[in-house]
């Protein structure tokens, strides 16, 4: 099967590409450029629309089931045209297969994993790391062993409310753990204790914050400027990411931080059971408010597709023989984005329509 887009602005910062093309992908892979005759079995007219590498969401909770966060993989991602998830602590080594299972056996989304530090990950109560009886690296370290293909990294919540009396000792015990498995750890910063300035001081290169415009009381800023200790540890190789969430998001903090030059590496949902279509419409409400606030469109693909692609280990990239996993997505005349469309290999999903060999409008 031949797939033509045509006259779309094709654009991935990793890849070089920032023009208007005809972007070919045939047997599901990427083929190339074509000229404006170029023929296929499904002709797409993007003009209009940006041609980018698949968007992915970094933070979102879909155990359906299991925990009182979890909402359907394809209705966090397929049925708002994203491909790939990765699900933020929601499962420990206790339920990882139960987990696993429930990602794999329904066709559609992508799903990969940060399994939570704590053995019971959200299954029983928001206390995850408050008890030393739910640390189990040894059982930790096997699930990471027996499942490379979907665990990209180890989560934690550094908040008052979930370490208790424990404190940072949790934080950095998992930390520790994750450099020692050569995995990222997402951390999750809120109410401190801890503070942010010690759960910065114990983390590495590629180590990742999320919710990092909280605008909570001892978030990254010192009044309207970013503090020095969120700077050296941008430095050293720690990653940022948005976290939107339901009370994880001020767009105060994120226009003064933008406006200073401090851009999130990754953007994400954290969409989940109590705010996924009530406070978050959507993963594209998430990407409008960043641009709202300051950043371009560019910036913005930039943190949901090659900055996520490399979290993950994957290649995410518009290069010839590579799968073709992309996004169409449209900017309106005042300034609002739509994920309009997904291309996972020979499937396509156009304003709804889905499945393999079909299309929806704009189709030839």
């Amino acid at each position: 099967m031949k797939i033509v887009l045509k006259n779309g602005h094709v654009y991935d910062k990793r890849a070089g590409l920032d023009q208007i093309s005809h972007l070919i992908v045939e047997h599901g892979r990427i083929a190339g450029f074509g000229d404006s005759e170029e023929d296929g079995d499904v002709v797409i007219d993007c003009r209009g629309r940006y041609v980018i590498p698949e968007i992915i969401d970094m933070h979102t909770h879909c155990f359906s089931g299991s925990t009182n966060l979890g909402v359907d993989k394809n209705r966090l991602g397929l049925l708002q045209n994203i491909g790939t998830i990765v699900d933020a602590g929601s499962a420990g080594a206790e339920h990882f297969e139960l987990f696993r299972q429930q990602a794999k056996q329904t066709p559609g989304t992508r799903v990969y994993a940060f399994i939570n530090y704590s053995k019971i990950g959200l299954t029983r109560d928001k206390l995850e790391l408050s008890r030393e009886e739910y640390f189990d690296e040894e059982g930790l370290g096997q699930t990471i062993r027996e499942n490379p293909d979907v665990i990209r990294g180890i989560k934690l919540r550094a908040s008052a409310s979930v370490v208790g009396e424990l404190g940072m000792k949790p934080i950095r015990k998992g930390l520790e753990f994750a450099h020692k498995m050569g995995l990222p750890a997402m951390v999750h910063i809120g109410n401190c204790p801890p503070s942010i300035e010690e759960v910065l001081d114990v983390m590495k290169a590629g180590d990742i914050v999320t919710h990092s415009f909280h605008g909570k009381a001892g978030g990254i800023l010192d009044g309207r400027k970013v503090k020095r200790e969120v700077w050296e540890a941008r430095e050293r190789g720690v990653l940022f990411d948005v976290g939107h969430g339901s009370a994880s998001f001020d767009a105060g903090t994120a226009e003064a931080a933008i406006a200073e030059g401090f851009l999130p590496d990754l953007v994400s949902s954290d969409s989940h059971a109590r705010n996924f279509q009530k406070t978050i419409s959507g993963f594209a409400m998430v990407l409008n408010r960043l641009a709202e606030c300051g950043m371009t469109w560019r910036q913005i693909f930039d943190c949901v597709t090659g900055n996520a692609a490399e979290v993950l280990r994957i290649p995410g990239q518009i290069r010839n023989g590579e799968e073709a996993r992309l996004n169409l997505v449209s900017v309106d005349q005042s300034g609002a984005l739509t994920v309009e469309g997904l291309v996972l290999g020979e499937m396509i999903r156009l304003g709804g329509t889905d499945g393999k060999n079909g299309c929806g409008r704009d189709c030839k």
